[in-house]
């Protein structure tokens, strides 16, 4: 009767369905009730919201159809949801169809989209591996590459130098600055804002003039906005080819799977390391040596 669904986590979306009999006969649904529930799994004993009655468009039943609208805030996160569509037609007939509704990440939609797949049966399987995938990247470049703009608290070694590296980049903003021997970082060792220069690509810190940092042992401290807005076009790639290798390896007898649970259905992988052309591309983005 319905079709699985794709949706973007915040994306209105109206669902229809439409109700025949065997023969392909419309089944009219005057005076019929319904109610559409939605549930992270398909066993799972609780709900993650209801649409009742009232809340479907009735307006087309005697041609047997129905709609009702998904708002913005009603999917909090993304997953793979079941969903039960149940239609009280009269006191003698109930129907009742499951269907799922992959609320879809902006990187769950464009690894989808490059794989070119259209039906959802795999969706929770590429939202794993999309995961797993960007854990491996980070742990590659060390630092989060994927999680946009954030602010950072950082400390490092004096070494009576005249910059520091800052281990994630590019830096939007650094709100705090600090050089104490004594680590106690109070408003009297907060260096003047006008006494240092940041390169926001690079992340290097460097005091004006003959100013240099103290000769300790984490007595630099900093506070930072950093991260992409938008994440590299590149990044974005590496994301999608090395989704596509480990998703195309699963696809040929499951190899790759560490280990499976059901209820929600998770897995594990056992992951191979980047392709070189991958760490080539990543290598640009890689917190140098000396910082980590």
């Amino acid at each position: 009767m319905v079709e699985n669904v794709r949706i973007e986590l915040g994306e209105e979306k109206t669902l229809k369905f439409t109700y025949k009999d065997s023969a392909g006969v419309v089944i009219p649904l005057s005076g019929a009730t319904f109610a559409l529930d939605i549930y992270p799994f398909r066993n799972s004993p609780t709900k993650t919201f209801t649409k009742a009655d009232a809340e479907f468009d009735k307006a087309n039943v005697l041609i047997g159809e129905v709609t009702v609208g998904i708002e913005t805030t009603d999917f909090t996160s993304t997953g793979v949801y079941a969903a039960r569509i149940t239609a009280v037609i009269s006191d003698t007939h109930t129907d009742e169809s499951w269907f799922t509704i992959s609320v879809m990440s902006p990187a769950l939609d464009d690894v989808i989209r490059y794989l070119g797949i259209t039906d959802t049966d795999d969706d929770a399987l590429i939202g794993d591996l999309i995961d797993s995938v960007e854990d491996l990247v980070e742990g590659y470049v060390d630092w989060e590459i994927f999680g946009g703009e954030a602010k950072y608290t950082e400390y490092h070694h004096g070494k009576s130098e005249k910059s520091i590296v800052l281990k994630r980049w590019p830096v939007v903003s650094v709100s705090a600055l600090y050089d104490d021997l004594d680590r106690d970082f109070t408003d009297s060792t907060k260096v003047d804002e006008d006494d240092y220069v940041v390169d926001t690509k690079t992340g290097i810190v460097s005091l004006d003039g003959d100013l240099i940092f103290s000769n300790g042992n984490l007595n630099v401290k900093v506070v930072y906005t950093a991260g992409f807005a938008i994440l590299p076009g590149a990044v974005q790639q590496v994301r999608r080819e090395e989704v596509a290798r480990i998703y195309h390896k699963a696809k040929q007898g499951g190899d790759g799977i560490k280990s499976e649970k059901q209820g929600p259905y998770g897995v594990t992988w056992d992951m191979e390391a980047l392709s070189k052309q991958s760490k080539l591309i990543l290598n640009k983005y890689r917190t140098p040596v000396h910082v980590r």
